[in-house]
């Protein structure tokens, strides 16, 4: 499984309620070589809740992105919108962005972190 269908299928788990540490797809993080950051914990206490480690897992895997904002919409659904930003820390037209909604505002960071980076994949 590359990287990208390791995102692709964690993104789906996340979104539809049913990750588990477990799973291989926690792994999506880490880069097929090997040698980059383990994610697989804080994968999994993002998706249970834990902004620290939706927090921590952004600072490792995210560099030149930005949390633009996590805000409560509307009900109990939370939206964090993160935007890649160029060498001067500014967002502009043609850099991508990701949004994720959940009723966690940390689950919803995890589902935004793991569609930048498939952004990043697929770029």
């Amino acid at each position: 499984m590359t990287q990208l269908e390791a995102l692709n299928q964690l993104l789906e788990k996340v979104g539809a309620g049913v990750a588990s540490v477990s799973n291989p797809a926690a792994r999506a993080f880490e880069p097929e070589s090997g040698g980059g950051p383990c994610t697989f914990h804080q994968v999994s206490k993002a998706y249970n809740g834990s902004m620290d480690a939706a927090l921590s897992l952004f600072d490792s895997v995210l560099s030149g992105w930005v949390i633009s904002s996590i805000d409560w919409k509307w009900g109990d659904l939370v939206e964090a919108n993160v935007w890649r930003v160029d060498g001067e820390g500014w967002h502009t037209d043609g850099l991508p962005k990701a949004v994720g909604a959940s009723s966690s505002p940390a689950c919803a960071l995890l589902i935004a972190i793991i569609k930048a980076k498939i952004a990043e994949l697929e770029a």
